[in-house]
């Protein structure tokens, strides 16, 4: 869902820079228009905190280019028809598994995660590196950095093609001052790093080749002389070569831990794998398994009748129901080992 988000996000963006262009053809007023509804749309759908503040630049910037013009009625109708189609799309699905209008999957969240619910504080200094974790570098996304994000969309704020940088540094502005409050997820990630700040990966990345790009484009262009092309390729290699010293130094210090952390939590499902389980159902009891039972309890929702069924069992109810609809199944007990135990 956090790459989906990205995605939406760099859709948005990229549409609306195309329809508040003032001079896009018909049949890119009506494509790209769409395309910012239904990205717009879908953001929010995917994860509603997440795609409602990284709109906020995107708000920002349409309204006013709407006002004084620039954008055509052709694409704000197709703005408004995608994102009212997948929105209400959305709408309907959310009320049939609900059973309420305007609430999402995440009504139901403390249910399962009591710790999950939403509560917003200042962090304490020491979950400062938590509540901010790309502040202490770029972590596993290098290549992109914060200080070459930072320092390309600044130079891009100051030159001809402001929207850009304008959107994506008010909403991640937005995006991070909420993850910077929300106290779930400070100090704990599950092998998964960071992931509520991974759309932040966008303006890094953009930021980045904004500054990192004029490098390669000069070289290209040094056709004629053989010594200036050789000097403008030097700072080329340097950067190629520092994107391949960060890799070095960073790769071993994060990509094993996070390796080993998922491997743990994992363990269940590989054990399940490696027995060659047939109509088979592994019960996981919390706080018996790997990680919490919610994240074990992982069947495929197609799948009315899988070859192993993990079943979250809190009470005697719950082993009756799955006897009662999945009868004549070997029973297994997951644990924290690679091995399931015969129920």
């Amino acid at each position: 869902s956090h790459t989906m988000v990205c995605a939406c996000f760099v859709w948005s963006t990229e549409s609306l820079c195309v329809v508040s262009e003032g001079n896009a053809s018909r049949t890119s007023s009506w494509r790209y228009g769409l395309l910012l509804g239904a990205s717009a749309a879908l953001g929010l759908a995917t994860r509603p905190a997440d795609g409602g503040l990284l709109g906020v630049g995107i708000f920002l910037y349409f309204a006013p280019a709407l006002f004084k013009g620039r954008v055509s009625w052709r694409a704000f109708v197709g703005t408004l028809v995608g994102f009212l189609f997948f929105g209400g799309l959305t709408l309907i699905i959310l009320r049939l598994q609900l059973g309420a209008w305007f609430q999402t999957g995440y009504t139901i969240n403390t249910s399962f995660h009591p710790e999950a619910a939403m509560r917003l504080s200042w962090p304490n200094p020491n979950d400062m590196k938590s509540s901010l974790p790309i502040g202490p570098g770029s972590y596993c996304w290098w290549p992109v950095a914060p200080a070459l994000g930072i320092a390309g969309l600044l130079r891009g704020l100051v030159g001809r093609e402001r929207r850009v940088p304008f959107i994506l540094v008010t909403s991640a502005i937005a995006h991070t001052a909420f993850y910077f409050l929300i106290e779930y997820g400070r100090w704990y990630d599950e092998g998964l790093g960071p992931r509520y700040f991974l759309p932040l990966v966008v303006p890094m990345a953009v930021g980045g080749a904004a500054l990192l790009a004029p490098l390669v484009d000069n070289m290209r262009r040094r056709r004629f002389s053989l010594a200036a092309r050789i000097r403008a390729a030097g700072p080329v290699a340097l950067v190629a070569l520092s994107v391949v010293y960060g890799v070095v130094r960073i790769g071993p210090l994060v990509y094993p831990v996070a390796q080993a952390e998922y491997r743990y939590s994992t363990r269940p499902f590989r054990a399940a794998r490696t027995m060659g389980l047939k109509h088979a159902i592994v019960a996981v009891e919390p706080g018996r398994g790997t990680v919490h039972e919610t994240n074990l309890a992982q069947n495929a929702p197609m799948d009315p009748n899988p070859d192993v069924l993990f079943l979250i069992r809190r009470s005697d109810a719950d082993e009756a129901c799955a006897r009662e609809h999945f009868p004549g199944r070997t029973w297994y007990r997951a644990g924290t080992t690679e091995t399931l135990t015969p129920y």
